[in-house]
Order: C-alpha cells, then structure tokens, then sequence
C-alpha cells in the first residue's frame, strides 16, 4: 500500500502541473495518485479511487473547480490552486481547506499542507504548525492572509472577531481570541488579558498593571487573572 497523503491535481494548464508535481515530490510526505486536466474524467476516477487531497484549479472548461466541488457527494479536502484572488470569498462557502494564488511559492505550498495536518489532528503543537514558516493564516474580508509572526505587536478581542495589530495596520480577522491563542508559540506571545495578547518581543515597558508597547505606541491593561502568568515570564 502506499503511504503518505494520496493527492490529485485537477488543472486545465500544463504548467500549473509541473510545478505541483514538483512541489509534491518534495514533500515527503505526499503521494501523488493522479492528475487530470479534465474534471469530468477526474470526479469518474473518484467514483473508483479514494483520494485524501486534491489541488484544484477554479477556471476549467466545461467544468469549474466549483461545479467539480458540487457534484461530490463526499468530497476530499480540498486546496483551491487559481491566478484569481477575487474567489477567496466565495471559496470558502465550499468548504475549501486553504485557497493558494497563482504563482504558489513552495512555503506557502507547505503552510496548505500543514492545514491539512492540522485538520486531520496530525500536527500536535502549535509550534509545529507555525515553526517552518513563521506566520498565521487568518480570514479576513478579503481572504486567508498569511501573517508573519514577527509583524504582530498586538491581537484584541472583539466580539466573535479578533483586531490584529502591526506597527502601522489594523486587520479585522474572523477569529476568536482562545482560537488564536492556541495556534500562537508561547515563547513568542502572552496573554495580558482576557481582551489581548501582546508579542512579547514588543514590549516596552511593564508598570503596575500596564503593559506598554512602542509601535503602536498604546498602554495595555494587565487582568487579574494574569498578573501572575506575567511576573513569572518577567521575572517581575
């Protein structure tokens, strides 16, 4: 039998096959089962053949990689490969695993297939998850954006959302504060808190119950809750 995760490649261009081929070749982790760039011949295939991934393009003939999408009855997971970013949106009512843009560098080809590794409870730490590449993948209105880890000064509660902060920009991200703090290495950031988590490389200042950070320059406040949490990784 043949181990590691069994993939397909679904794409109407030639060259798009080269380069996911090359990409799964060195992973050591994936099989390459199949590729087809005709989706009606791959969803026969499947009718035979179980697959665990497929890399699918959006723009076909004849068929789309949404209509592909639809006319499974238990699909794979899925990563969606397509030179347009106006679908990322719209992607993700499917039920896509992780949405790649055309031309695909390598290390964000591996961050899809950590995704896959992190849904199939494969990937046990956080740190595993976010170590190869150093940056989180959040949902934004205007897709799945890779934030390097570095970039973050500081992330803020807000509702059923997150405020991501950098030095200059706010991004508002469809997260939870608890679900972005389980996938965030805690030797890099620490909750202050029930409202924020600050990077720890960004921080200023710590003062009685106020946690100062310089870019943005803001005053944070410190919760009972984690005072402690915080002296101890001070040594305060």
């Amino acid at each position: 039998m043949k181990e590691g995760i069994q993939c397909m490649i679904i794409d109407d261009e030639r060259n798009a096959h080269y380069v996911l081929q090359n990409y799964i070749k060195r992973h050591s982790g994936l099989q390459l089962t199949a590729q087809f760039f005709d989706a009606a011949k791959a969803i026969e295939f499947m009718q035979h053949t179980a697959v665990d991934l497929i890399f699918l393009d959006i723009n076909m003939p004849e068929l789309d990689g949404f209509e592909l999408i639809s006319a499974l009855t238990s699909p794979p997971k899925i990563i969606l490969t397509t030179a347009y970013s106006t679908y990322a949106l719209r992607a993700y009512d499917y039920g896509v695993l992780d949405y790649l843009v055309k031309p695909i560098p390598y290390p964000r080809f591996e961050q899809a297939i950590l995704r896959y590794h992190e849904h199939q409870g494969m990937v046990k730490t956080n740190a595993e998850i976010l170590a190869p590449n150093n940056f989180i993948t959040l949902k934004t209105d205007d897709g799945m954006i890779d934030f390097p880890l570095d970039q973050i000064t500081y992330i803020q509660s807000w509702g059923n959302y997150i405020k991501l902060h950098t030095a200059t920009q706010t991004h508002l991200c469809t997260a939870t504060t608890a679900e972005v703090e389980r996938r965030l290495p805690k030797f890099e950031f620490i909750r202050i808190h029930k409202s924020y988590i600050v990077a720890i490389s960004k921080i200023e200042n710590i003062k009685g119950d106020m946690v100062s950070l310089l870019q943005p320059e803001i005053d944070l406040p410190v919760g009972i809750t984690y005072r402690r949490i915080l002296a101890e990784a001070f040594k305060l």
